[in-house]
């Protein structure tokens, strides 16, 4: 029989290796634990980037289908303000505003000018090409407005955007009797479009000189808006307007805007 040391020992030899037995347990249930939750979070992390660049395409996307036309039609009209400013501070602001009057009796039928459409590509290019950067500018701020295509990537890019394009749309609406609608503004970017996309040049000036008085009555407000009201300083006014909206979309990215901004 074994003795009351030898007992001792076997007891303390037991729990010895049970304690062992415990502590190797734990040590590998806390290790292994640790290595799933680091796998966790490496999986996670690997979601997340994959996530954000999808994000980064999508908004991608975005821009350059609503983004980059905007910023084009914006700069371009920006432009040809600067160039009626001058002209009407010039000896040639009868002749220019006629350009504009000549659409107009083409457009309402009240004289029709004959071989509009060989006029509409050379000495009427001018008023017309006016009216087709403007009616592409609407359209485009059109499309951006309605669809919003930032708001829920990027709601504060989508808000701020939203306040300037609101002020190019002040700037043309300056009065109710001499300014260009904020409605005229709306129904032009709506209703200047063939087939879901923007209309080209040759189609608008095929609506102009079409027999259809209902799509050719869009155009009379704007015409009349260049020919009749429309000054010197207005111009500059819209012409600051869109300046500003162009130099929003220089320089700021949506993809990092809202980041940024949540960046203390």
């Amino acid at each position: 029989m074994a003795t009351n040391s030898e007992f001792v020992v076997l007891v303390v030899s037991g729990l010895f290796s049970l304690a062992v037995a415990s502590v190797t347990y734990y040590t590998a249930r806390a290790t292994s634990r640790t290595h799933v939750e680091g796998e966790l979070k490496k999986i996670k992390k690997q979601i997340e980037a994959q996530q954000a660049v999808e994000e980064r395409g999508a908004i991608a996307n975005l821009r350059q289908c609503y983004l980059t036309p905007l910023r084009y039609y914006a700069h371009m009209l920006s432009q040809r303000l600067a160039e009626l400013e001058a002209k009407f501070k010039s000896d040639e602001n009868t002749r220019v505003r006629d350009w504009f009057k000549e659409v107009k009796d083409h457009a309402t039928r009240d004289n029709r000018r004959h071989g509009f459409a060989a006029w509409a590509n050379y000495e009427g290019v001018f008023s017309l090409s006016t009216l087709y950067y403007t009616c592409s500018y609407f359209r485009c701020a059109h499309e951006v407005r309605f669809r919003r295509p930032f708001v829920e990537s990027r709601p504060s890019y989508c808000e701020e955007l939203d306040t300037y394009l609101a002020r190019v749309t002040d700037a043309f609406a300056w009065d109710a009797l001499h300014g260009l609608w904020d409605v005229s503004q709306e129904t032009i970017g709506e209703r200047f479009t063939t087939n879901g996309a923007k209309m080209t040049y040759a189609e608008m000036c095929d609506v102009l000189d079409s027999e259809n008085p209902f799509p050719r009555a869009a155009y009379f407000r704007p015409l009349d808006f260049y020919w009749k009201y429309l000054n010197a300083e207005k111009a500059l006014d819209i012409k600051a307007s869109l300046d500003e909206l162009v130099e929003f979309l220089d320089s700021h990215d949506p993809q990092i805007y809202d980041l940024a901004k949540a960046i203390p």
